[in-house]
Protein backbone atom coordinates (compact mmCIF):
# COMPACT_ATOMS: atom_id res chain seq x y z
CA UNK A 1 0.00 0.00 0.00
CA UNK A 2 2.80 2.38 0.93
CA UNK A 3 4.55 1.56 -2.33
CA UNK A 4 1.47 2.57 -4.29
CA UNK A 5 1.31 5.85 -2.43
CA UNK A 6 4.98 6.59 -3.20
CA UNK A 7 4.45 5.78 -6.86
CA UNK A 8 1.40 8.07 -6.96
CA UNK A 9 3.38 10.94 -5.40
CA UNK A 10 6.19 10.51 -7.94
CA UNK A 11 3.72 10.46 -10.84
CA UNK A 12 1.97 13.61 -9.60
CA UNK A 13 5.31 15.36 -9.14
CA UNK A 14 6.43 14.41 -12.65
CA UNK A 15 3.17 15.65 -14.15
CA UNK A 16 3.53 18.92 -12.25
CA UNK A 17 7.08 19.43 -13.44
CA UNK A 18 6.03 19.02 -17.06
CA UNK A 19 3.97 22.20 -16.68
CA UNK A 20 7.08 24.24 -15.85
CA UNK A 21 8.51 24.98 -19.27
CA UNK A 22 11.23 27.24 -17.93
CA UNK A 23 10.73 29.78 -20.75
CA UNK A 24 9.20 33.24 -20.85
CA UNK A 25 5.75 33.71 -22.27
CA UNK A 26 4.51 36.74 -24.14
CA UNK A 27 0.98 36.07 -22.94
CA UNK A 28 -0.20 38.03 -19.88
CA UNK A 29 -0.79 35.98 -16.73
CA UNK A 30 -4.32 34.83 -15.97
CA UNK A 31 -5.98 37.26 -13.59
CA UNK A 32 -9.20 35.55 -12.40
CA UNK A 33 -10.10 38.13 -9.72
CA UNK A 34 -9.48 41.63 -11.04
CA UNK A 35 -11.14 43.44 -8.12
CA UNK A 36 -10.33 47.15 -8.77
CA UNK A 37 -6.88 46.55 -10.26
CA UNK A 38 -7.79 48.02 -13.64
CA UNK A 39 -9.60 51.35 -13.55
CA UNK A 40 -9.11 54.90 -14.81
CA UNK A 41 -6.76 56.79 -12.50
CA UNK A 42 -4.01 59.41 -12.38
CA UNK A 43 -0.45 58.53 -11.50
CA UNK A 44 1.27 60.19 -8.55
CA UNK A 45 2.07 63.86 -9.26
CA UNK A 46 0.22 63.63 -12.59
CA UNK A 47 -1.87 66.69 -13.34
CA UNK A 48 -5.18 65.94 -15.08
CA UNK A 49 -6.08 68.21 -17.93
CA UNK A 50 -9.77 68.58 -17.08
CA UNK A 51 -9.79 69.87 -13.50
CA UNK A 52 -13.05 71.53 -12.46
CA UNK A 53 -12.83 75.29 -12.11
CA UNK A 54 -11.20 76.37 -8.85
CA UNK A 55 -9.67 72.98 -8.05
CA UNK A 56 -5.94 72.87 -7.32
CA UNK A 57 -4.16 69.50 -7.02
CA UNK A 58 -2.85 68.73 -3.52
CA UNK A 59 0.93 69.00 -3.04
CA UNK A 60 1.48 70.34 -6.56
CA UNK A 61 5.10 71.15 -5.86
CA UNK A 62 7.37 68.77 -7.78
CA UNK A 63 6.01 69.11 -11.31
CA UNK A 64 6.98 72.13 -13.37
CA UNK A 65 3.81 73.83 -14.63
CA UNK A 66 2.99 73.48 -18.31
CA UNK A 67 0.92 76.03 -20.21
CA UNK A 68 -2.18 73.91 -19.66
CA UNK A 69 -1.55 73.33 -15.95
CA UNK A 70 -0.67 76.99 -15.44
CA UNK A 71 -4.06 78.00 -16.80
CA UNK A 72 -5.72 75.61 -14.35
CA UNK A 73 -3.76 77.10 -11.46
CA UNK A 74 -4.68 80.63 -12.49
CA UNK A 75 -8.35 79.65 -12.24
CA UNK A 76 -7.82 79.15 -8.51
CA UNK A 77 -6.93 82.83 -8.10
CA UNK A 78 -3.29 82.11 -7.21
CA UNK A 79 -0.22 82.79 -9.40
CA UNK A 80 1.73 79.76 -10.61
CA UNK A 81 4.63 80.58 -8.32
CA UNK A 82 2.41 80.23 -5.29
CA UNK A 83 2.28 76.43 -5.55
CA UNK A 84 5.72 75.68 -6.98
CA UNK A 85 8.00 78.55 -5.99
CA UNK A 86 8.75 78.93 -9.69
CA UNK A 87 7.42 80.99 -12.56
CA UNK A 88 8.44 80.49 -16.18
CA UNK A 89 11.18 78.07 -15.15
CA UNK A 90 12.80 80.36 -12.57
CA UNK A 91 12.41 80.79 -8.82
CA UNK A 92 10.19 83.72 -7.93
CA UNK A 93 12.26 86.54 -6.46
CA UNK A 94 9.57 87.70 -4.02
CA UNK A 95 6.92 85.64 -2.25
CA UNK A 96 3.51 85.97 -3.94
CA UNK A 97 1.76 86.76 -0.66
CA UNK A 98 1.01 89.79 1.46
CA UNK A 99 3.24 89.88 4.54
CA UNK A 100 1.34 90.65 7.73
CA UNK A 101 1.89 90.17 11.44
CA UNK A 102 -0.36 87.11 11.26
CA UNK A 103 1.76 85.61 8.48
CA UNK A 104 4.97 86.17 10.45
CA UNK A 105 3.41 84.68 13.57
CA UNK A 106 2.34 81.61 11.61
CA UNK A 107 5.81 81.38 10.11
CA UNK A 108 7.41 81.62 13.55
CA UNK A 109 5.18 78.88 14.92
CA UNK A 110 5.75 76.51 11.99
CA UNK A 111 9.48 77.28 11.89
CA UNK A 112 9.86 76.41 15.56
CA UNK A 113 7.96 73.15 15.01
CA UNK A 114 9.65 71.89 11.84
CA UNK A 115 12.88 73.83 11.36
CA UNK A 116 14.34 74.78 14.72
CA UNK A 117 15.39 71.20 15.57
CA UNK A 118 18.19 71.64 13.02
CA UNK A 119 18.46 75.38 12.40
CA UNK A 120 17.67 76.39 16.03
CA UNK A 121 15.34 79.26 16.78
CA UNK A 122 17.80 81.91 15.62
CA UNK A 123 18.77 80.23 12.34
CA UNK A 124 22.42 79.73 13.28
CA UNK A 125 22.26 75.97 12.61
CA UNK A 126 22.89 74.69 16.13
CA UNK A 127 19.61 72.91 16.76
CA UNK A 128 18.94 70.04 19.14
CA UNK A 129 19.68 67.26 16.66
CA UNK A 130 22.88 68.99 15.54
CA UNK A 131 24.07 69.03 19.14
CA UNK A 132 23.56 65.27 19.15
CA UNK A 133 25.62 64.55 16.05
CA UNK A 134 23.45 65.44 13.03
CA UNK A 135 25.18 67.32 10.23
CA UNK A 136 25.09 71.06 10.80
CA UNK A 137 22.95 73.00 8.29
CA UNK A 138 24.11 76.35 6.89
CA UNK A 139 23.54 79.54 8.83
CA UNK A 140 20.34 81.05 7.46
CA UNK A 141 22.02 84.46 7.43
CA UNK A 142 24.78 83.27 5.08
CA UNK A 143 25.13 85.61 2.12
CA UNK A 144 24.20 82.83 -0.30
CA UNK A 145 20.83 82.32 1.38
CA UNK A 146 20.19 86.00 1.96
CA UNK A 147 20.66 86.63 -1.77
CA UNK A 148 18.63 83.59 -2.86
CA UNK A 149 15.10 84.09 -4.23
CA UNK A 150 12.13 83.47 -1.95
CA UNK A 151 11.05 80.73 -4.33
CA UNK A 152 14.28 78.81 -3.70
CA UNK A 153 13.70 78.69 0.06
CA UNK A 154 10.09 77.64 -0.59
CA UNK A 155 11.31 74.84 -2.88
CA UNK A 156 13.81 73.62 -0.28
CA UNK A 157 11.06 73.46 2.34
CA UNK A 158 8.79 71.54 -0.01
CA UNK A 159 11.28 69.18 -1.65
CA UNK A 160 14.32 69.15 0.62
CA UNK A 161 17.96 69.49 -0.35
CA UNK A 162 20.99 67.36 0.49
CA UNK A 163 20.53 66.20 4.13
CA UNK A 164 17.35 68.19 4.66
CA UNK A 165 14.18 66.11 4.18
CA UNK A 166 11.19 67.28 2.17
CA UNK A 167 8.28 68.75 4.10
CA UNK A 168 5.90 69.09 1.17
CA UNK A 169 3.60 66.44 2.59
CA UNK A 170 3.56 68.02 6.05
CA UNK A 171 3.48 71.78 5.55
CA UNK A 172 0.82 73.49 3.44
CA UNK A 173 1.67 75.97 0.70
CA UNK A 174 0.49 78.92 2.79
CA UNK A 175 2.57 77.83 5.78
CA UNK A 176 5.64 77.32 3.58
CA UNK A 177 5.46 80.92 2.43
CA UNK A 178 4.92 82.02 6.03
CA UNK A 179 8.11 80.18 7.01
CA UNK A 180 9.97 81.84 4.12
CA UNK A 181 8.91 85.26 5.41
CA UNK A 182 9.94 84.37 8.95
CA UNK A 183 13.33 83.19 7.68
CA UNK A 184 13.74 86.58 6.02
CA UNK A 185 12.94 88.20 9.36
CA UNK A 186 15.58 86.07 11.11
CA UNK A 187 18.11 87.07 8.47
CA UNK A 188 17.41 90.74 9.13
CA UNK A 189 17.76 90.22 12.87
CA UNK A 190 21.09 88.41 12.59
CA UNK A 191 23.79 90.46 14.25
CA UNK A 192 21.34 92.98 15.71
CA UNK A 193 22.02 93.55 19.44
CA UNK A 194 19.20 92.32 21.66
CA UNK A 195 19.00 95.79 23.16
CA UNK A 196 17.75 97.10 19.80
CA UNK A 197 14.97 94.52 19.57
CA UNK A 198 11.61 95.80 20.90
CA UNK A 199 10.92 94.41 24.36
CA UNK A 200 7.70 92.65 23.29
CA UNK A 201 9.66 90.52 20.77
CA UNK A 202 12.73 89.64 22.82
CA UNK A 203 11.11 86.70 24.56
CA UNK A 204 10.31 85.06 21.21
CA UNK A 205 13.93 85.08 20.16
CA UNK A 206 15.45 83.49 23.24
Amino acid sequence: MKRCIYILIVVVACVGLTGCRGVRSENPPIHPNVNMDYQPRFDKQELPMDLPDGVVPYSYVTTAPTDASRSQIMKSGKPAGYYTGESRGQYVRRAPIQVTDAVLETGRERYNIYCSVCHDQTGSGNGTVVQRGYLRPPHLADERLVDSPDGYIYDVIANGVRNMPAYGNKISEADRWAIVMYVRALQRLDGVPMSEVPAEYRGRLK
